[in-house]
């Protein structure tokens, strides 16, 4: 979709729900489309809006990957997963090196997930810089948020609409 058609959407989508005439749907479990839901393993979540994720520290990535439609060099700016999952306490390690065992999927509005172990995005080990964008070379991206993981050679990784992050243990042993 060209971005002027994108804006012109969302400009009328703004106007709309300022007038009172649209409100964001809810999915079937009663969630707002507008919405991320961080779940931890323990029944704990947290929901995030535009407005919470706009108030972290932006960081920005320019990434070249592979697609099935050819090569993408686009910047995103966002805010690390790792800096979300932290604030909603999904990271917290109860025994020693703990995070080693936590998995972290990723769920996409379309279904499409991905899962990230806790040792490789944590700053202390493997330290990727996963980032959870908004814009996209300067255009908001589609729905909330996009996952995206700069190091990666291909896009199989990014998840559009990113709409529920949860944090899983492993069983040891």
């Amino acid at each position: 979709m060209p971005a002027a058609t994108r804006l012109a959407r969302i400009a009328i989508a703004i106007v709309l729900l300022a007038m009172g005439s649209l409100s964001p749907p809810a999915r079937a479990d009663g969630q707002p489309t507008d919405a991320l839901l961080l779940a931890g393993p323990d029944g704990q979540a947290v929901t995030l809006r535009r407005e919470d994720l706009a108030r972290h520290p932006a960081s920005t990535a320019r990434v070249f990957f592979s697609t099935g439609h050819g090569p993408v060099e686009a910047s995103f700016e966002g805010v690390l997963l790792w800096t979300l999952l932290e604030e909603a306490g999904l990271t917290e390690e109860a025994t020693k090196n703990a995070i080693l065992r936590r998995v972290f999927t990723v769920t996409g509005r379309d279904g499409y997930q991905v899962v990230l172990s806790g040792g490789e995005i944590a700053p202390m080990f493997g330290g990727a810089q996963a980032l959870v964008a908004h814009a996209q070379d300067g255009e908001p991206v589609e729905g909330l948020a996009r996952l995206v993981l700069p190091g990666d050679k291909s896009g199989g990784r990014h998840v559009d609409d990113i709409i529920r992050i949860e944090a899983t243990d492993g069983v040891a042993p």
